[in-house]
């Protein structure tokens, strides 16, 4: 089955019984949606931006795991 659609695939299937922590963040100045993944990492979920050349940034993009800083 195909569903074209613009709704999420989290309203059209339900969401899972855990809630994700999600939090705004700004990285290198580019306003970001992060989760947390243990202690000292969190991935990025969504740019929040308007400016088109932060979407070009190589090491900022949805699903990129950034370290912290104090784990490594």
């Amino acid at each position: 089955m195909i569903l074209h659609t613009i709704v999420p695939q989290e309203l059209v299937f339900g969401m899972e019984d855990t809630e994700r922590k999600e939090y705004m963040a700004s990285i290198n100045g580019v306003p970001v949606m992060c989760e947390p993944i243990n202690g000292f990492e969190v991935r990025i979920t969504k740019l929040l931006s308007t400016d088109p050349n932060h979407y070009l940034n190589p090491s900022i993009f949805p699903g990129a795991i950034l370290s912290l800083g104090k784990g490594s």
